[in-house]
């Protein structure tokens, strides 16, 4: 690897460790909600799984034996399948820390967030059989598709649908939640504007982390 992918991994793995750390503290926290506690956990989790396959991708990707070959195709998977699943628990604790039990299961909008996510993740598992988000090639090398960018917008509809519900119930919660919570809409969007066209740095998935923390300070403050 050469010197920004070191510094990439290294951005990687910590980003991972400190979402594993906040997923057991707030694993073992007894004075907190217990719904959002729940989403919160889940989000930190799926995150720091997101950013340990994204680096083991990297660290896996110049080889064709058989441990390379599962490696780095396992890891891609992961990734694409975190980036989702994080975005339905960030549903479902935004959902719970702004809205009654009675107003989401009322709200189309939370509804439609959830089938977002669902149709992302069969996406994903059409394309390992098809290539439609990515294919490797003879020497086990990643390559985007034609298609990619459609892994990029489905997440994007998500957000900007939690977008709409934080705005709308902004008076909910203080100052700090808010840009919180907000975090994670406009940190991904900056990078997704960012990386569509660029491939070497993990701006997404890395934003996606960054945002994590800032929830998880706030939240445990």
């Amino acid at each position: 690897m050469d010197t920004q992918q070191i510094i990439n991994v290294t951005l990687l793995v910590w980003g991972g460790l400190f979402c594993l750390i906040g997923t057991l503290y707030f694993a073992m926290m007894r004075d907190y909600d217990r719904e959002r506690c729940k989403w919160m956990v889940a989000m930190q989790l799926s995150t720091a799984l997101l950013l340990f396959n994204d680096g083991m991708a990297y660290v896996f990707k110049n080889g064709a034996d058989q441990v390379h070959f599962w490696a780095v195709h396992i890891s891609n998977f992961m990734v694409f399948l975190m980036v989702v699943l994080t975005l339905l628990f960030f549903h479902r604790y935004a959902c719970a820390t702004l809205m009654t039990a009675e107003e989401r299961a009322r709200s189309r909008r939370v509804k439609a967030v959830n089938w977002v996510c669902l149709i992302g993740v069969m996406l994903i598992a059409f394309s390992q059989f098809t290539g439609l988000y990515y294919y490797f090639d003879a020497q086990n090398v990643y390559h985007r598709s034609a298609y990619y960018p459609i892994s990029v917008v489905i997440p994007m509809v998500g957000m900007f649908l939690d977008a709409s519900l934080l705005l709308q119930y902004r008076s909910r919660i203080s100052c700090k939640m808010f840009l919180a919570i907000g975090s994670y809409i406009v940190f991904p969007l900056i990078s997704i504007a960012i990386q569509i066209n660029h491939y070497g740095w993990s701006l997404i998935d890395l934003s996606i982390s960054a945002a994590m923390i800032l929830m998880l300070l706030v939240s445990a403050s």
